[in-house]
């Protein structure tokens, strides 16, 4: 076992993908980020170029620290750079077959000594790891977004993850300036999002009903507790996961739930209303992603 996990591959560049390329490289790690095509790596190299300013005004690294950073981190469209890293971190869509897709590629490029991990929020690592040929070497290491700003690292092992492999991805978190947050048994939703989503439902769930808007419902919470209201939250989290609780809710026969994703995706996804991460969603947002209310 390496005492360190010092080389990376980002399997997937979307918004936590190319946030942890960025934190992972100011912290000292080789990092490259994978996509299937040209036009992948470019949308996560413009992913990356994102996060620049909000490094510089949010953390202690200097814009020279974070330039330097963001000129290491390399891009390829080879899946076969995974048999020559320590650790490959997954981060494509929060979909079952996205993520049967990438594991069946990266397959018969892993050594056995190779640590992966997903950064799934819902699917269960003993899900994913039959996918394998090595699954003690599996293990999640989860983020929220903004990491830069919430360095939460929920680290979960399935049953037939080793122990040792857990132990480095709780070190590898610290390493990379986030707080590891071991969770000894296998649960969806981790612990974050055990909280969050009945929080973030149940919003969904008032807007969908027609009871309120997402302002008036978010000014209430605001008011009576000061933090973020449900809706700002899911801007953080952003349109394409709001969208994917709905549908997975949906699936459930939860009541309403497959109208409003509809909404969703009609009235935010399509308008390119995605989030934070593009300036609107249910709010619009200012150049240093301040929420702009009435």
């Amino acid at each position: 076992m390496k005492d360190s996990l010092d080389s990376v591959l980002i399997a997937g560049g979307g918004t936590l993908g190319a946030q942890s390329a960025l934190q992972f490289a100011l912290h000292g790690k080789q990092v490259a980020i994978y996509g299937r095509s040209e036009e992948s790596i470019a949308r996560a190299e413009q992913r990356v170029e994102r996060f620049r300013t909000p490094y510089i005004n949010d953390t202690d690294f200097d814009e020279e620290a974070v330039a330097t950073a963001i000129d290491s981190i390399e891009y390829t469209t080879e899946i076969s750079r995974a048999g020559d890293v320590d650790l490959v971190f997954e981060c494509v869509a929060e979909t079952t077959e996205a993520k049967t897709a990438i594991y069946k590629a990266l397959r018969p490029h892993l050594r056995p000594e190779t640590v992966v991990a997903t950064n799934s929020s819902t699917v269960l690592p003993s899900q994913l790891a039959p996918l394998l040929a090595f699954e003690a070497q599996f293990v999640a290491i989860h983020f929220a977004n903004e990491i830069w700003k919430r360095p939460a690292a929920e680290i979960m092992g399935h049953p037939g993850t080793d122990a040792s492999v857990f132990d480095q991805a709780q070190a590898f978190a610290a390493q990379v300036g986030m707080v590891p947050l071991p969770i000894y048994k296998e649960r969806s939703g981790y612990i974050l999002n055990s909280l969050l989503i009945p929080f973030v439902e149940s919003a969904l769930e008032l807007w969908g009903a027609g009871v309120s808007d997402p302002k008036t419902i978010d000014k209430t919470w605001e008011i009576v507790m000061d933090s973020l209201g449900p809706f700002k939250v899911l801007d953080v989290i952003g349109m394409r996961t709001v969208y994917a609780v709905l549908k997975s809710r949906e699936a459930k026969g939860v009541p309403g739930t497959g109208e409003l994703a509809q909404v969703v995706m009609r009235d935010y996804i399509e308008q390119g209303r995605l989030g934070v991460e593009a300036g609107a969603g249910f709010y619009d947002y200012d150049d240093q992603g301040q929420a702009i209310v009435d």
